[in-house]
C-alpha cells in the first residue's frame, strides 16, 4: 500500500515536472510573439501585406479584397482571417473560390508565431515562411485550375461567419482574449500529456508507430518521431509545439530528421480544428484535406531527398 502511494506520488511529480517544462518553453515563445503581432496590427502592417497580395489573389481567381483576409491569417491565425472576412458584408465567393481561399488559409496561417516555434525546434524561420507561402500558392493555382478546367464550383458558397466583436481592438478586450487563449493552450497541453502517458502505458504508442511507418519510411526519418507526427498533425504547432520541442530535445534525434518532420507538420497540422474553422466559408472538404495532404507529402519528400546527403550529419568527435 505504501509502495503504491509512493509510486503514484512519483508519477505525479514526473508528470507535473514535464508539464511545467513544456509550458515554460512554449510560453517563452508565444508571449513575445503575441506582443509583436499587436504592434504590427497597430502599425497597419497587415493592411500593407494585404495590398501586396492583391496580384496573387487575382492569379488564383480570388477577389482582391480577400488579400487582406489572407494577410490577417498569415500574421495572426485562421480566426483572424475569418474575422476580416466577416467584416466584408458585400463579399461573395463561389464554391471554387471558397475552396481556394480556405486551402491557402490552412497552409499559411500564423506564420510568425508558428515560425518562431519551428525555429526553436530546428527549422529556420525563412525556410518555414518560404515553404508554407510557396505551398499555399501552389494549392491556390492547382485548386483554381481544377475548378476552372472542369467548370465546377460556380455556385455561390454559403458563408457562415460570425460577426467580429465591436471592442476587439481595445487593449482590455485583446488582453482578455489572449489570456483566454493561453489558458486554453495550457489545458490542451495538460490533456495531450495525459493522452501521451496513457498511450505509453497501454502500448498503443507502438500501434501509432506502425500506422505512421509508411509515411516515416517515405521521408526516411526515425520511427521514434511517430508521436511528434501524431501531435503535430492533430493539434498543430501552436498547441503541440511545446510537446514537439520537449520530444525532440529528449530523444536526441538527428537534426535532419527533425527538420524533415517539421516541414511536414508545418504543412499538415491541426487537421480537425483548422479544417472545421475554414469550413465556415464553405468550400470543398476533399480539397482542404486531400489536396493539402498531397502537397505536404510531395514538398516534404522533395526536401527529404535534398537533405539526404550528409550535410546535417553531427560533427565527428574531436
Amino acid at each position: 500500500m505504501l509502495e503504491s502511494s509512493r509510486h503514484r506520488l512519483r508519477w505525479l511529480r514526473e508528470f507535473f515536472r514535464e508539464f511545467l517544462a513544456i509550458s515554460r518553453s512554449l510560453l517563452a515563445i508565444i508571449v513575445p510573439v503575441l506582443l509583436l503581432l499587436r504592434v504590427l496590427e497597430a502599425l497597419g502592417a497587415v493592411r500593407h501585406i494585404g495590398d501586396a497580395l492583391e496580384p496573387a489573389m487575382r492569379l488564383v481567381g480570388l477577389p482582391a479584397e480577400t488579400g487582406f483576409a489572407l494577410a490577417s491569417t498569415m500574421v495572426t491565425n485562421i480566426y483572424g482571417g475569418l474575422i476580416v472576412l466577416a467584416s466584408l458584408p458585400d463579399l461573395t465567393l463561389t464554391h471554387a473560390q471558397a475552396s481556394t481561399l480556405g486551402g491557402m488559409m490552412l497552409l499559411c496561417h500564423g506564420l510568425i508565431l508558428e515560425g518562431a516555434i519551428a525555429k526553436r525546434i530546428g527549422l529556420s524561420f525563412s525556410l518555414h515562411l518560404a515553404l508554407r507561402c510557396g505551398c499555399a500558392m501552389v494549392f491556390g493555382l492547382i485548386c483554381h485550375g481544377l475548378f476552372t478546367a472542369f467548370d465546377i464550383g460556380t455556385d455561390p458558397s454559403s458563408l457562415q461567419l460570425p460577426q467580429a466583436p465591436d471592442d476587439i481592438a481595445s487593449v482590455d478586450a485583446w488582453l482578455y482574449f489572449q489570456a483566454r487563449n493561453l489558458l486554453l493552450i495550457e489545458a490542451v497541453i495538460f490533456v495531450l500529456l495525459l493522452l501521451k502517458r496513457a498511450l505509453e502505458a497501454s502500448g498503443l504508442d507502438r500501434a501509432l508507430t506502425w500506422a505512421l511507418k509508411p509515411l516515416l519510411g517515405l521521408f526516411g526519418v526515425s520511427q521514434r518521431l511517430s508521436s511528434v507526427f501524431a501531435v503535430g498533425i492533430t493539434m498543430g504547432l501552436a498547441y503541440g509545439g511545446g510537446m514537439l520541442l520537449q520530444e525532440t530535445r529528449r530523444e536526441g534525434l538527428h537534426p535532419r530528421d527533425v527538420k524533415v518532420s517539421l516541414c511536414f507538420v508545418a504543412l499538415f497540422h491541426g487537421v480537425i480544428e483548422d479544417t472545421l474553422a475554414v469550413m465556415l466559408i464553405g468550400g470543398d472538404l476533399l480539397a482542404f484535406v486531400l489536396l493539402r495532404l498531397v502537397i505536404a507529402v510531395a514538398a516534404t519528400f522533395i526536401l527529404a531527398r535534398v537533405w539526404r546527403v550528409p550535410v546535417c550529419a553531427p560533427p565527428r568527435p574531436g
